[in-house]
């Protein structure tokens, strides 16, 4: 249904949102940097990485040249069969907790909502990171919470915004994707179902024109190393 493929293709674009927010904060500057990454799984309580968001920001880091040190409870094993060969060069890490991650990671990523991320020992990962910054792809923490700890927190649809006018446009209308969506599925009704790919193709064009997230440019940020 056109519906089905609007809603679809916009959360294949949102997976990409964290790297998107990272690229801004350290100017698209990527390369020979080590992120952490905290989940792996699709979801809590499985080792299933099919359409996992973490598999999109471990190939989209990979290919911009960093670096992965990665965390999940149970999907360890299965990561290591997906990423055997670059786990072997050394490009992903595969720690044994969350706070091996975190050593020496120039930020972390959150992927998967596991409940032992949901209350972290907060000063311990501020002093583990290398910057305290946070991109929660769950939105798991509270914004001011974190603020006061000392943290530069970045969440989908929430949290605090870097300084610059594409990511702030982000942070406005990540929460409107899946209403464009919705939208434009109640569009498609109107039309000729038996058209099939030209339904689905309008269905997504009208997610395209009503959400700004899925249509930012790459913005450099001035201040060359500093992030954020």
């Amino acid at each position: 249904a056109p519906l089905l493929c609007a809603v679809e293709t916009v959360n294949e674009r949102q997976k990409h949102s964290l790297v998107r927010k990272l690229r801004t904060c350290f100017s698209d500057q990527l390369a020979g940097r080590t992120f952490a990454l905290w989940g792996l799984a699709f979801k809590p309580n499985t080792d299933d990485m099919r359409e996992a968001p973490s598999r999109s920001i471990i190939d989209a880091l990979l290919a911009l040249g960093a670096s992965v040190r990665a965390y999940d409870p149970v999907a360890g094993a299965e990561t290591q069969r997906l990423y055997a060969a670059v786990v072997q060069a050394g490009r992903l890490t595969l720690c044994k907790d969350a706070y091996e991650a975190a050593a020496g990671a120039e930020a972390l990523l959150i992927a998967t909502e596991w409940k032992e991320f949901r209350s972290p020992d907060y000063d311990r990962l501020r002093e583990l990171l290398r910057a305290p910054l946070v991109f929660d792809g769950r939105n798991l923490y509270d914004p001011a919470l974190m603020q006061r700890l000392g943290f530069r927190y970045f969440a989908i649809g929430r949290g605090l915004a870097p300084p610059v006018q594409a990511d702030a446009l982000a942070e406005r209308h990540a929460g409107a994707a899946l209403a464009a969506a919705r939208s434009a599925g109640a569009a498609a009704g109107a039309l000729d179902l038996a058209g099939g790919a030209g339904s689905i193709e309008a269905a997504i064009a009208e997610v395209d024109a009503q959400s700004a997230v899925v249509q930012l440019p790459e913005v450099d940020l001035p201040g060359g190393s500093t992030p954020c």
